[in-house]
Order: C-alpha cells, then sequence, then structure tokens
C-alpha cells in the first residue's frame, strides 16, 4: 500500500471565509504568486510535482511552462507549428512520465505529446459513435498513463489507452460533462455544465455504479473542478468569482475569493489544478492570469491506495489482409495459423510461411471454412463449413474426413468452429442444428452438449439450451465456452457436458478466445470492441471502438489470445490487429518497463548470427534507458534486468520489451 500525503504550510495571510454552521475547523488558504508572463487567453493548466505549470493559451495556441517561481521556461505550439495542428484547444493535462495531452474542442481530437514535447499522434474525430466527440470540453491522465475525456456534446466521459484506444465510456442522460477530475484511490469525478451537479464514479470495469454528490451550498455556474489527494473537492464558481472546497461527502471545508484584480480575486475564475505539495492553481480567465494558492489544513488523513492499475492495452501491429479471415490461432510467440474463407486456404504466419489447402468440394479441398484447431501431434482441424463436414489434414498423413449434411448425430448443418481439448477430443460448433458434437481424433463421434432451443430476450429457457452456437473455446481445465449468437451469450460446460454457467452483455458477438488465466475475449460487432470477462464472468475490462484508424475495429470476424497479446481478425478493413495486454494491470510501483523498437531487414530476420549485433545495440539502448530511469548503474540493471517480450512483427519490425525491479 502507497500512502499519498500533502505538505502543509503555515498560515500567515488567509484569504478564506467559512460558516461555522458548516464546517468545524478553520481552513487556511495563502496566495503565492500570479502567472502572468506571455498570456493571453488562458483556458486550462497543469502542474507536475517538479514544480513545472503548464498553461494552455486558446489564442496564441501555445502552451507555456513556467518553472516552480512563475518564471516562463519554454514554449509548446503555437501559430504555424507543424507538432499537432491545433485549432481551439480547450484542455490540457500532464503525466507521470512527463507527457502532454490536449483537447481541442472545435476539431474534437486529442493531442499527445510525449516527455522531449514531441508530438507523437491524435485520435478522436466529430461524431457521436463511441471514440468520436461532439463537443470536448476537458481532459485528464491518471497515475498510469489512462486518458479520460468530458464530452459535453454527446454527453459522456471515456477513458483510454495512452494511445487512444478506448476502453470505457458513461453516458449522462440530459447532462453535459463540463470538467473532470481524478483522485489517487482511482474515482472520476464530473461537474454538469448547466445543473453544475457532481458525480463520482470509476471507469475500469469493474463496477458500474455512480454517486452523485449533494452540496450543503448550492455551485453556481462551476468552472473548473479538481480533486487533491486526500479527496477533498475543489469547484470554482464563474459566477460568484469564488472558490469552494467541500469534502468528499459534499459538506462544505472552505470558500475564498471575491470579484477585482488584486491577489486572491477572481474575474470569472475557470480551471483548477493542483499537486502534492498543496498548492492550488486557478485560471483568473478575464484577468488573463493564473493564480498560485497554498492550500491545506484539513484534519482528515490522506487517501490510501493500493499499488494496483486497471488492465491496460496499446497496439502493436497492423498486418493488411488480401481477403477476410474466418478464423485465428494462435500456437507460439512466433507462429500464427489464419484460416481464409474465399480461398481455403491455411496459412502458417511465422518466421517461414506455409500453405495448404484450396477451393472445392474434395477431400482436402474447402468451401467457405469458419474455424481451425491444432491437435497436439500437428495436424490440423477443420470446419468445412459450405461441405457440412470435418477435415483433419497434414503434409504428412492420410486426411481424416467425417460427417456430412444431416440432423443425425455425427451429421452437421454448416459446422461453423471447432475446438481440441488436452485428451484430443474434437469438439464441433454445429451452428445449423443447435448443439456441439464431440469426436475422437479419428472422426468417431461420442456424445453431443446443450439443447436445441429459441431464446426470448436474451435468455434461452434453460442453462443448457443452444440457439446458433459459432465459435468456441477451451480453458485450462478443459471447460468447453460456446458462443451462442442466437442467444446472444456464453454458455460454459464442464468436460462432463454439464452447464456450468453463462456470460451475457453481448449484442452482437462474433467470436471468442481464452487466455493462459482462462479470461475470456469476446469480439462485439455491435459496440466493435472486445469485451475480456474473468473466469467468474464479470467483466474487467473492454477495448476498441468504430473506425478505420489505429486502435479500431470493423466488423471482426475472428480472435485469438497468447502471451499477453490479442489478434483480432478485421473484415472492414480486411486486416488483423495485434494489441498487447496487461491484464494484471501496470504495477508502477514494483517494475520499471523499457519498449524499444528496431527495424532490421527482413532477409536476416531468421538468422540468429545475422540478429545478434541488431539485438546486442537495441539491448544496450534499452538498458542505458532502465539506468537513467531506476538510478542504478548500467551494470547493476544487467545483473536484474528481465526480458519480458521480444515479438518480431512484418517487414523486420522488432518490439522488445524489457523491466527491472523498482529500487
Amino acid at each position: 500500500m502507497k500512502i499519498y500525503s500533502i505538505l502543509l504550510g503555515t498560515c500567515f495571510f488567509c484569504l478564506a471565509s467559512i460558516s461555522s454552521a458548516v464546517a468545524s475547523t478553520y481552513e487556511p488558504v495563502r496566495f503565492v504568486r500570479e502567472i502572468r508572463a506571455e498570456l493571453e487567453r488562458p483556458v486550462d493548466l497543469a502542474s507536475s510535482d517538479s514544480g513545472d505549470t503548464f498553461v494552455l493559451d486558446q489564442k496564441t495556441l501555445q502552451i507555456n511552462i513556467y518553472d516552480a517561481q512563475g518564471e516562463l521556461r519554454r514554449q509548446l505550439g503555437g501559430k504555424g507549428s507543424a507538432s499537432g495542428g491545433l485549432r481551439r484547444p480547450v484542455a490540457i493535462a500532464t503525466g507521470s512520465d512527463g507527457g502532454v495531452v490536449i483537447a481541442d474542442g472545435k476539431l474534437n481530437k486529442v493531442f499527445i505529446f510525449d516527455g522531449q514535447d514531441r508530438f507523437i499522434g491524435a485520435f478522436g474525430n466529430p461524431g457521436k459513435n463511441p471514440g468520436e466527440f461532439g463537443k470536448l470540453r476537458d481532459v485528464a491522465i491518471d497515475q498510469f498513463g489512462f486518458i479520460y475525456t468530458a464530452d459535453a456534446g454527446n454527453k459522456t466521459v471515456s477513458r483510454f489507452s495512452d494511445r487512444g484506444i478506448l476502453l470505457a465510456r458513461r453516458e449522462f442522460d440530459g447532462q453535459r460533462p463540463e470538467a473532470i477530475a481524478l483522485d489517487p484511490a482511482g474515482n472520476v469525478y464530473v461537474v454538469m455544465a448547466k445543473s453544475s451537479q457532481i458525480y463520482r464514479f470509476r471507469l475500469d470495469g469493474a463496477s458500474s455504479g455512480r454517486t452523485r454528490l449533494k452540496p450543503r451550498v448550492p455551485i453556481h455556474k462551476a468552472g473548473g473542478l479538481f480533486v487533491d489527494l486526500r479527496g477533498d473537492i475543489y469547484v470554482s464558481q464563474s459566477a460568484r468569482n469564488n472558490i469552494v472546497k467541500y469534502d468528499s461527502n459534499g459538506t462544505v471545508l472552505a470558500t475564498f475569493g471575491s470579484r477585482g484584480q488584486g491577489p486572491g480575486a477572481f474575474s470569472s475564475p475557470g480551471r483548477l489544478a493542483g499537486n502534492s505539495r498543496g498548492d492550488l492553481y486557478v485560471i483568473d480567465t478575464k484577468n488573463a492570469r493564473v493564480q498560485v494558492f497554498s492550500v491545506g489544513g484539513n484534519y482528515k488523513s490522506p487517501l490510501v491506495v493500493a499499488d494496483y492499475a486497471p488492465p491496460t492495452v496499446s497496439l502493436l501491429a497492423i498486418e493488411p489482409l488480401e481477403e477476410t479471415v474466418s478464423d485465428l490461432l494462435w500456437q507460439s510467440s512466433d507462429l500464427q495459423l489464419r484460416l481464409y474463407e474465399k480461398s481455403g486456404r491455411v496459412v502458417s504466419s511465422g518466421l517461414e510461411t506455409s500453405q495448404q489447402g484450396e477451393p472445392g468440394r474434395k477431400i482436402g479441398q474447402f468451401r467457405s471454412p469458419q474455424g481451425l484447431a491444432v491437435l497436439s501431434d500437428g495436424r490440423r482441424v477443420i470446419a468445412d463449413t459450405g461441405n457440412h463436414r470435418i477435415q483433419i489434414v497434414s503434409a504428412w498423413s492420410p486426411i481424416v474426413v467425417f460427417g456430412e449434411k444431416g440432423e443425425e448425430n455425427g451429421l452437421f448443418k454448416s459446422p461453423t468452429d471447432v475446438a481440441v481439448n488436452s485428451a484430443g477430443t474434437v469438439f464441433v460448433a454445429d451452428s445449423g442444428n443447435s448443439r456441439v458434437q464431440l469426436f475422437t481424433d479419428q472422426g468417431i463421434y461420442l456424445r453431443s452438449y446443450g439443447r436445441p432451443g429459441k431464446s426470448g430476450r436474451g435468455r434461452a429457457a434453460t442453462l443448457d439450451m443452444l440457439s446458433k452456437p459459432i465459435a468456441l473455446a477451451i480453458d485450462s481445465t478443459d471447460n468447453i465456452y460456446v458462443l451462442d449468437s442466437g442467444s446472444k451469450r456464453v454458455v460454459q460446460f464442464d468436460g462432463a457436458g454439464k452447464a456450468l454457467g453463462i456470460t451475457t452483455g453481448l449484442v452482437d458477438p462474433a467470436a471468442i478466445a481464452v487466455d493462459e488465466a482462462d479470461n475470456l475475449y469476446v469480439a462485439d460487432n455491435d459496440c466493435h470492441c472486445v469485451k475480456v470477462m474473468n473466469r467468474d464472468g464479470a467483466l474487467v475490462m473492454q477495448f476498441g471502438a468504430r473506425g478505420q484508424g489505429p486502435g479500431r475495429l470493423g466488423e471482426m470476424t475472428a480472435i485469438t489470445v497468447g502471451h499477453n497479446q490479442v489478434f483480432v481478425a478485421d473484415s472492414s478493413p480486411r486486416q488483423v490487429k495485434v494489441f498487447s495486454l496487461a491484464m494484471e494491470g501496470l504495477v508502477l510501483e514494483k517494475r520499471i518497463e523499457v519498449s524499444h523498437r528496431f527495424l532490421v531487414p527482413e532477409a536476416i530476420v531468421s538468422d540468429g548470427e545475422k540478429m545478434a549485433p541488431y539485438r546486442k545495440m537495441a539491448m544496450a539502448d534499452a538498458t542505458l534507458e532502465l539506468a537513467e530511469r531506476s538510478g542504478l548503474s548500467v551494470q547493476q540493471v544487467e545483473q536484474r534486468m528481465r526480458t519480458d517480450k521480444e515479438v518480431i512483427g512484418p517487414g523486420g519490425e522488432v518490439h522488445l520489451t524489457v523491466s527491472i525491479a523498482r529500487p
């Protein structure tokens, strides 16, 4: 556990006025300084624990960075700058790594800069779909790098990865989010534009509830919102020209400020920011300045926060496809299998690429195959959907073919997927017959799972009833997961065929997969996202949104997982997208991680001797960065660091990830 605290100073000159009817402890507020240099129309700001203050100027399109004494150190962006192309920036936030994100209200985009002031990308477009924005108003970054947005146009608050992959979204009917703030415990706070109501909730997939705070003193036209490390809430009232401080229950702790131009006076106060030292920064909008105050004196204990972050996801690679992939199978870090629907080909993609299969009705040929699995001896089991049969093929043994069109045991109507358990039993999703059939690896019929039946309102009459099973997955204990698109749910069976439970909340599911920790992944084309559930069926996270840009998904046709990577086949456009996923959460307090990418000539990727110099240079660069970030010597880093991942992608791009335990 990690305890967050604020250093408190002695109050010599106090501006606070507070009623004894609503608070029992005097709240000290001390004016520290104003920041005015080079500001024309400041609209938002962010403060770092190092003492730097980032002020966003909407008129000059610049970010002014001031030091701890309020002196201008440098400027980022500006009119005519090529770094991002801002049009009407409305909000700014900074991350623990020094990175900066800026929300542009005209373009409805979020621009991302790294800790060296380099523009590295943007996400978002005008629109009403998830991942799009109607009227961006505010942005925030939590301690783990997740980005949160307040969208007044679409009445939503969303959570994104550090590169703009949509992870979670909450809608507010009839309310327009104006400002957003975060606390160390992972709570999100939002104040609404017209009602000035404050809501507190989470966006980590573990909780769907929300709390509306009920301040004993109403808020009048809130302009900014800030939550300190103890959970106390600061709101600027532009209509009253003052700042109000509430505790987490909505009790007023302090108010300070009045209309004017002197220290502690405001003319339409706007956005707020703060740091761990107990400083509060206020945009004094019409006075074109920033005022800095030292605040504190609260008698409550600081928040206690676990060293845990929600699961995180990032995009590793995008590979274009010539035709639609109907199934994907991950076998190892350098081998994936792809089944192509139109041509009937099975393609082994890795250091060496091989193909087998072709369209047709003969043995060894396929018509619109949909499902793929691999036996322990390497033979491939293929659901030959259009021919209503299953084929088991290899390069060194005779092909095993079983099944034909029909309703009796051992026969099929458009089988859509296959799976294999640890004993080599073959499971077939017999979609047209609303059942799952089991066979030996020689094609001998064993038994069936599930009872045919139709569901109503997304629910089947009984737990084991199946309507249209289309996809299968098997976990580490040989439980079988059946994706039933007719009932819009996943049914889990044990090895004896007993239905264990169901997973609901799906709208247009297309494919499923299970990872090494038995987490369930469902590709849902209604939200154009991947939903991740734990072994108890609880939603842990989801990622993706409609679109064709990086991190967005169209019509998904297949999904597979392995080694903390998620492979998603997309038919519009035809691509395979590879995501890196940390399901256990990113624990910053325990490890420091460095991700390094480098390119090598594709012709020598598989040549270990020729690859060695490239790998050595990459490891040296990563080691130096780890040494710099950890404060250890290079020799100490070399003794302690580990290689977490080394993935070779298309075109000779190598993605290396190394880490070291935090000192």
